[in-house]
């Protein structure tokens, strides 16, 4: 999410005084951060709390800046105003320049995720389909850094394209055109009018800087397409450390610290997803219908976990009340699962009544049975290995 801030920071400078020049100088002491930057970090912060009450976050941090550099819209000035704020109708582009947190939380339910995070307050569906363009490309630019690494060229960019994100707005994404020279010193804060031209711009970079480059000197809405291009080219390209630095230079303590966990959670969450069967942080993933449910149970257990490790010690003394914990371990390596993990699906199905772990067992069996071959590999390998230590 930090590509979406350096995009408004260093476009902020040139909102109401645009530029057409692409050697201009990236951070000044006229640069600052915007509305776009504490929209963002409210989304990232509501993410964080395991919340999708977007618009509670959204309102209070905009309340607790409520004079950031540029200003607010005159519409998004009432609903922060109002103490009962509710969804107005707007397709600008406000719903897009804040979502990319949602582009690194990534699972099964971006979609609607993305559409709620836009929909507290532009509920119009141009508003919404802006949002949930800026993920989609995210996820797109993720896969093609992921497939081709520092291999990564503009060549390849062009070619392989952001399908899902072009997707939303052109049926045949071979087809996506934009001509720059109409949206050059245009002023257009809808998402429509934002957005293709973000993907465009990033479609046509080589790097994330040139990226932010073309999209202020564009001489448009320059924070806020700055930001939406940030987001993606971020995911695209990553961002040189000596720009991120500078960026949270800028920052005040507390959205600082949100920035920092954000970026800390995301490393734990990453982590702790690979020792799960369903839920992938960070990607996007297609679900049976019948594996949503341990899926669910794997995100609340790496979520729970990310927030601090010392949980894990939690689960297992309450699991300890239930049944000894060598019990619990003995089904666990069955299924080389974490023993938490187990504890965690455990708190889902048994109850009081139950005196034994057969439910638990069974529900392991149904959506983790494909992991006991490899399980079995693993015993053996060790028994090997001890025994040829003894010798």
């Amino acid at each position: 999410m930090l590509g979406a801030i350096i995009g408004d920071i260093v476009g902020s400078r040139w909102e109401f005084n645009p530029t057409n020049d692409y050697n201009f100088k990236l951070f000044s002491d006229k640069n600052s951060y915007t509305d776009d930057t504490i929209c963002t970090v409210a989304v990232a912060d509501a993410l964080l709390h395991d919340s999708d009450d977007f618009g509670a976050y959204i309102h209070k941090w905009c309340r607790k800046y409520p004079h950031p550099m540029g200003g607010y819209g005159g519409s998004f000035v009432k609903w922060i105003m109002s103490d009962n704020p509710q969804p107005y109708g707007s397709y600008g582009n406000g719903s897009a320049m804040r979502v990319s947190p949602i582009g690194w939380w990534l699972s099964y339910d971006i979609w609607e995720t993305s559409a709620k995070s836009a929909a507290c307050t532009h509920n119009h569906e141009e508003g919404i389909r802006g949002a949930q363009a800026v993920v989609w490309a995210m996820a797109d630019a993720k896969e093609l850094r992921n497939t081709y690494g520092n291999k990564l060229t503009s060549e390849i960019l062009l070619k392989k394209g952001l399908a899902h994100g072009v997707g939303i707005y052109e049926e045949f994404p071979q087809n996506f055109k934009i001509n720059l020279n109409k949206c050059r010193n245009r002023f257009d804060v809808t998402c429509q009018g934002t957005v293709p031209v973000a993907l465009w711009i990033v479609l046509h970079s080589k790097s994330f800087e040139d990226a932010i480059r073309q999209a202020v000197s564009l001489g448009a809405d320059a924070d806020t397409l700055g930001a939406i291009v940030g987001s993606i080219a971020e995911r695209l390209w990553g961002i040189p450390e000596w720009m991120k630095k500078k960026a949270l230079s800028y920052l005040p303590r507390d959205i600082k610290n949100v920035v920092k966990e954000f970026h800390k959670r995301t490393i734990r969450l990453r982590q702790l997803s690979k020792r799960c069967q369903y839920y992938v942080f960070d990607d996007f993933v297609h679900l049976s219908d019948e594996d949503k449910e341990a899926c669910d149970i794997e995100r609340e257990w790496t979520h729970y976990l990310a927030r601090s490790y010392a949980h894990a010690k939690l689960i297992k003394e309450e699991m300890t009340k239930r049944f000894p914990i060598a019990d619990w371990q003995n089904v666990a390596d069955d299924y080389d699962l974490p023993v938490s993990l187990v504890g965690t699906i455990a708190k889902h199905i048994l109850t009081p009544k139950h005196k034994s772990l057969k439910s638990v067992i069974k529900f392991l069996e149904a959506h983790y049975s494909i992991r006991k071959p490899l399980t079995a590999k693993k015993k053996e390998k060790k028994e090997k290995f001890l025994t040829l230590n003894r010798i």
